[in-house]
């Protein structure tokens, strides 16, 4: 085997120099390639960079104005919910005020403002009669002021969603 190589060492060694020179002409041509992609890409890659960057500030953009428009119909919503409770607790009065005077104008007699006050039944048929018609009015009045409550709450829920509808489309297309 060591005659072989003093024999053949003058080959060997000029294809060991071969291999080395190709070696470093690739690195270099791979090294050029490198970065002459490189800098074709850049100008693309910053551009790309730019379009996320405003894609990113305008969606930051729109989770905000929603989050405003969440804050402002959150607070529409509570601002309508007590006004609507207050008429609805007013319009209880109210009918409750006006099915008392009716009952006491049916019987020609003072009727006590608070209904639990008022006994109503003195043990008679008519007195039972009397309690058990009392009874239905107040259930009557209950219903109806009940009634009234959710006709307001869906008519404010049709509002609210309609106006948010107008909002949405509006900012759709600005």
């Amino acid at each position: 085997m060591i005659a072989l190589l003093l024999r053949y060492w003058r080959p060997l060694l000029a294809a060991l120099a071969l291999l080395a020179v190709l070696w470093a002409a690739y690195a270099w041509a791979y090294g050029r390639g490198y970065a002459a992609a490189e800098a074709h890409y850049e100008p693309i890659l910053a551009d790309i960079r730019t379009i996320a960057a405003e894609a990113n500030a305008r969606a930051r953009a729109v989770e905000e104005r929603a989050r405003r428009d969440v804050e402002r119909l959150t607070e529409e919503y509570r601002r309508r919910e007590t006004e609507i409770e207050s008429r609805a607790a007013d319009a209880e009065r109210a009918l409750s005020e006006r099915l008392r005077l009716a009952a006491a104008a049916a019987r020609r007699c003072d009727v006590p403002a608070d209904p639990a006050a008022a006994g109503g039944n003195d043990g008679t048929a008519a007195g039972r009669a009397r309690s058990d018609r009392d009874h239905r009015l107040d259930k009557l009045a209950r219903r109806a002021v009940e009634l009234g409550r959710r006709y307001a709450d869906d008519a404010l829920r049709l509002r609210m969603c309609q106006q948010y509808a107008r909002s949405v489309s509006t900012a759709d297309t600005s």
